[in-house]
């Protein structure tokens, strides 16, 4: 942000990007104006989860799935943080690998009620975002990228053991 010439400014990330956005304001504090939303549905739901005996019924239910999916749905992460090629050539060399990966991710975080994820998500906007990916040719990239923060010395990444599969608890 320096480099475009920007004294001051905020940030919000999800995803990963909340990772980035944590290191930025670790590193740059004094720049940053204020952090807005940063979101990671799934940090809260590690072995660092901060103390949660201020939620409602509701929001502990939430917290016992997100638990419980750590276990579950996150294969994905399992894969690309410890053997990202063994995804990075299929989703390299098959639009269909490359569909059905985000697809299937989609359909699990999405919705639950809905049957198909083309009725939790518009359909075109489901076919661009694979479209993206597909032809940017992103997703051996995308599956790179999560390796290295996993290996990387950071809050959120190996340092932290934010990665790492954890069991419901």
């Amino acid at each position: 942000m320096q480099g475009l010439g920007y004294e001051r400014y905020g940030v919000h990330g999800g995803d990963v990007g909340a990772g980035i956005a944590e290191e930025l304001s670790i590193l740059a504090g004094d720049r940053i104006i204020g952090s807005l939303v940063v979101t990671d549905p799934g940090a809260i739901a590690t072995e660092y989860t901060p103390p949660t005996d201020h939620l409602t019924p509701e929001e502990q239910e939430r917290l016992q799935a997100l638990k419980a999916a750590r276990v579950e749905d996150f294969g994905y992460l399992a894969l690309q943080t410890s053997r990202p090629q063994s995804i990075a050539y299929g989703l390299h060399d098959s639009p269909v690998m490359q569909l059905t990966w985000i697809v299937e991710k989609v359909k699990e975080w999405t919705d639950p009620a809905k049957e198909l994820p083309g009725d939790a998500v518009d359909l075109d906007h489901l076919l661009t975002l694979v479209s993206v990916y597909w032809f940017g040719g992103g997703g051996a990239g995308a599956a790179n990228f999560l390796y290295d923060v996993a290996h990387a010395n950071v809050a959120w990444g190996a340092s932290h053991g934010f990665f790492r599969a954890q069991a419901p608890g």
